[in-house]
């Protein structure tokens, strides 16, 4: 009896500190889960904020290209008020090139590849048009299945403009530059040449016939080949210039 007892005690015992270590257990459960829900939910308003106030198109899509969630910007440039609205839908709802971009996610989700600043111009619902730089990846899950795309397009269209601008104001530099070849051109050879005729033969007749010339005919002369070889100096500093 007094066997029974004592057996009956420490069973007890042990089945009190087992329910002790479960409630500890339960505490510590508990309090794990309330601190990964505080985590969870700092992360999904950290999320919610980029979503919000990111000027780049932010954008989730499902393994059929359909929107998961979209940022503010993105949905204002849809045309949209609300993100959620997006939701369900795809590209084929609001861009006349969604097939493009379609293809490309798709093989995003074969490939498991990303596509890293792909420029693009886009016709957006309200007929803008823009140029974005975009950069997709595979949406995965927690097990590393691929469920998706998700992707970021910044909007470059002030760069391109300045960028074709620059291309612009290149080819006319280029054709200024071929005006100028030309004009070089002209000034060495078209110019030169009647130069060294006037200045030569006037050298000949004072070489030649200098004893037959009375004293004005030689300055008259010498003026002339001063002058041209002014001229051809003028010409050497024009072409100088020019370069």
């Amino acid at each position: 009896f007094l066997q029974d007892l004592a057996d009956r005690a420490a069973l007890a015992i042990a089945n009190a500190r087992l329910y002790a270590s479960m409630q500890k257990l339960n505490i510590e459960l508990e309090q794990r889960v309330a601190e990964r829900t505080v985590e969870l939910s700092e992360a999904n308003a950290f999320l919610q904020m980029l979503l919000d106030r990111m000027p780049d198109h932010i954008y989730f899509k499902d393994s059929q290209s359909r929107f998961i969630k979209n940022s503010m910007s993105q949905a204002k440039a849809l045309g949209l008020n609300d993100p959620n609205e997006a939701v369900g839908k795809s590209d084929f709802d609001f861009f006349p090139h969604a097939q493009i971009s379609f293809d490309k996610e798709q093989e995003i989700i074969r490939s498991g590849k990303s596509l890293v600043d792909v420029e693009e111009q886009v016709v957006w619902p309200d007929g803008k048009e823009t140029w974005v730089s975009t950069t997709k990846a595979p949406l995965v899950d927690q097990a590393g299945q691929t469920i998706g795309t998700f992707g970021i397009s910044r909007d470059i269209t002030e760069r391109k403009r300045s960028e074709n601008a620059l291309k612009k104001a290149k080819l006319e530099l280029e054709a200024a530059n071929k005006e100028l070849e030309a004009f070089s051109y002209s000034v060495s050879h078209d110019l030169r040449a009647p130069l060294r005729s006037v200045d030569g033969f006037s050298q000949a007749l004072l070489e030649d016939y200098g004893d037959l010339l009375p004293p004005e005919g030689r300055n008259f002369l010498e003026r002339v080949r001063s002058s041209a070889q002014r001229m051809a100096t003028l010409i050497d500093d024009l072409l100088n210039l020019s370069r």
